[in-house]
């Protein structure tokens, strides 16, 4: 199974968006007292959290107009969506990876980031039946989106395929499967250097799980 951040802080199986709570905020209440003004650390962090989003609500837009256009090229679509995760968020590595019909294995062929040419070309998630069990092949055939917030930790490493170790060098990760007929195809991975250097919101989750459906809609448009 792939652990919980109930099991193993290092790790956490993203859940599908919550419902909007409904409930009134406190501040809206009668009496309630005014909020506190916000620290400039705030002010900067809900700025960065702002441009995130415009970033990737912009590259969801690209990527609509593509889809419902007379024709488009595969390969475009699928480097505008890889284009748009990796400078929303400034991850150092995006790989998107695709199975193998002959071998059942998911490997490499598009990353961007300095460190993409090299890790692309290790990049290999068996996701046959019977094949390998490590926390990649699990979370595709689960198709279960996955924080890994601390990939040096030994309860971690050690369920880590021997090229992630080897070349990745990244401290964190998440993983975006991608199922056709309830079978994985894709991955989408995404790095960063430091441990913790992932943190994800209800909202921008949802618009990288968006720009993941529309890869996945790319695929089935193109038969």
């Amino acid at each position: 199974k792939v652990p919980t951040g109930n099991v193993n802080p290092a790790t956490a199986v993203l859940a599908p968006p919550a419902e909007a709570d409904q409930a009134v905020p406190a501040s809206g209440r009668p009496g309630a007292a005014a909020p506190a003004p916000a620290s400039p650390e705030a002010v900067r962090a809900a700025a960065d959290s702002s441009a995130r989003m415009l970033a990737l609500e912009e590259g969801i837009s690209n990527v609509t107009s593509a889809l419902a256009g007379d024709s488009f090229k595969l390969n475009e679509v699928r480097r505008t969506i890889l284009q748009t995760i990796h400078g929303s968020r400034g991850f150092r590595c995006v790989v998107f990876g695709l199975r193998d019909q002959k071998t059942g294995v998911i490997t490499g062929r598009l990353g961007l980031g300095a460190p993409a040419s090299a890790l692309s070309a290790q990049f290999r998630v068996d996701v046959n039946p019977n094949g390998p069990v490590d926390l990649l092949s699990v979370a595709c055939k689960k198709a279960a989106d996955t924080l890994i917030s601390d990939a040096s930790a030994a309860n971690v490493r050690t369920r880590l395929p021997t090229w992630l170790q080897r070349e990745a060098d990244a401290r964190s990760f998440v993983l975006l499967p991608m199922t056709m007929k309830s079978a994985p195809f894709a991955l989408i991975y995404a790095d960063s250097a430091t441990a913790g250097g992932i943190v994800l919101g209800d909202r921008e989750l949802s618009l990288l799980r968006t720009l993941r459906n529309q890869a996945v809609m790319a695929f089935k448009t193109a038969g």
